[in-house]
């Protein structure tokens, strides 16, 4: 921390000398980014997968209001004291309880949320676990607290279930994907396993802990040929329009040639360096993983199946949440368990040094920030402040609302686009992510007659109206209660 403790003093020093160099130059940027999101204020429900003009009925300066605030200088702070006071009940105990160890502080939380069983919902706290994906941490937790709690919990039995049921649909998963990555070690193809397989090894040490939908592997673009040679001599087949993803039954294989899977939505690259990052050159075999004894799996070995290290491994799980819009909180806890099992000598200078070269603080600083806040995970404050210095006051407002429980659908599209430097690029991403290629619409809408994607260009841009003015009206609301709750004096940031 001496590093970042020494940079902080000289930027300060730099800033001080220099401050009408900063402030031009941060509104140089923030006025592209004030006409980007005044024209584009948007927001899509993930059916829908589009977004808005803010425009007419008095709704303008909706998105005037919301570019001007990314035009203010960011440093200002957020507090985390009252980060929870929305959160329902349910919610809190979901939080709390989402956790592989659960002592302390947060054990005599969990005591008093369930000590009064009539005050909760049951039927909506188990809805809870399965929208953020942590029902089997969940029921773990409460199994561990003993019968004294788990006695007259109507859910456990539900929550029991559906982690009976993570068990058998994760260990087909790991077996059928065993056949598949013995042949890849017979070729020589080298694979980089990506969150949730990678993860049931190295940090939950149980099937049940962890869900996965689908299999994500990393390959080098020379090698996709083979890949899926192998795929589909093992029985896997692509559906239409889809050639990157692989079937067989209920087991999903979803190839990246790069870490982001921007194959539909190209321009997503523009928001770092793909190739400055170097994957291949920051990973590690996972043999040292499965072979611990404890894995939750057979033992195995796997010369050619890699995983990223720590670091890069909480900037790939910082910069999905993004991708997503921060929508579960799996996700967010993903990143904290790793933090925890790392502790020992996880380098928190590296990991700033590394953000700041792939130019991805701010997807990190919003996973940081909302794991200490809600958590108290130690993450050191000079690295947030660090990596802050990257944020403006629409991630300011963005993290306020996210403490607040309050999710966005689709909202990381726009949290993402001022990872983007270049003018063109914006307007690319823009176009790229709302009205995609034609192939793309293909995904989306199912249609034979050709001339059809033309009508339902017309159709998405009526979504995206919609669903947009929509969103940014209750973006407007929310944003008003969470600046009132702060004392009626700024908005976060």
């Amino acid at each position: 921390m001496q590093r970042l403790a020494e940079k902080s003093r000289q930027d300060a020093c730099a800033t001080s000398k220099s401050v009408n160099n900063y402030d031009a130059c941060i509104y140089r940027s923030y006025m592209l980014d004030f006409l980007c999101v005044s024209v584009s204020i948007l927001v899509v429900n993930r059916k829908a997968g589009c977004g808005a003009v803010v425009n007419g009925s008095g709704r303008f300066p909706v998105a005037v209001f919301l570019g001007g605030m990314c035009l203010r200088r960011p440093g200002g702070r957020f507090s985390g004291d009252k980060s929870a006071m929305s959160w329902s009940l349910e919610e809190k105990i979901v939080l709390y309880a989402s956790q592989l160890s659960v002592g302390g502080q947060h054990q005599r939380i969990l005591e008093t949320l369930l000590a009064d069983r009539d005050a909760v919902d049951w039927d909506h706290l188990f809805k809870i676990t399965v929208r953020e994906g942590t029902t089997g941490l969940v029921y773990k937790t409460i199994k561990r607290m003993g019968s004294a709690y788990t006695s007259g919990i109507p859910c456990m039995e539900a929550l029991a279930r559906v982690y009976s049921s993570t068990v058998f649909k994760n260990t087909l998963l790991i077996e059928e994907f065993k056949h598949v990555l013995f042949t890849l070690e017979s070729r020589h193809v080298p694979i980089i396993v990506l969150r949730g397989y990678a993860l049931i090894y190295w940090i939950y040490k149980d099937p049940g802990l962890r869900p996965i939908n689908d299999i994500d592997i990393l390959i080098r673009e020379k090698d996709l040929s083979i890949v899926k040679d192998v795929l589909s001599k093992a029985g896997f087949h692509s559906p239409a329009g889809h050639p990157l993803l692989s079937i067989k039954g209920k087991v999903v294989i979803d190839i990246h040639l790069d870490i982001l899977g921007s194959s539909r939505i190209q321009s997503r690259l523009f928001g770092f360096d793909e190739t400055a990052a170097r994957w291949w050159e920051h990973c590690q075999s996972i043999s040292s993983y499965i072979n611990d004894g404890g894995g939750a799996a057979d033992q195995l070995s796997y010369r050619s199946v890699f995983v990223l290290k720590p670091h890069d491994f909480v900037i790939m799980c910082a910069m999905h949440l993004m991708k997503h819009s921060f929508e579960r909180l799996l996700w967010f806890v993903d990143i904290k368990e790793i933090i925890e099992h790392e502790r020992p000598c996880f380098a928190w200078d590296g990991l700033a040094d590394r953000a700041r070269y792939l130019e991805l603080q701010r997807p990190l600083y919003y996973a940081l920030h909302y794991i200490k806040t809600l958590y108290g995970t130690d993450v050191p404050q000079l690295l947030l402040d660090d990596l802050k210095r990257a944020c403006n006051t629409f991630d300011y407002l963005m993290i306020g609302l996210l403490l607040e429980n309050k999710k966005m659908p689709r909202w990381g599209d726009i949290a993402y686009l001022f990872n983007i430097k270049d003018t063109r690029q914006k307007i690319r991403y823009l176009r790229e992510t709302y009205f995609p290629r034609r192939e793309v619409m293909s995904q989306v809408f199912d249609f034979s007659n050709p001339f059809m994607v033309y009508f339902l260009y017309v159709f998405r841009a009526g979504q995206v109206i919609y669903a947009g003015s929509r969103g940014c009206v209750r973006l407007l609301l929310q944003s008003f209660v969470l600046w009132r709750r702060n004392g009626n004096t700024r908005f976060p940031g």
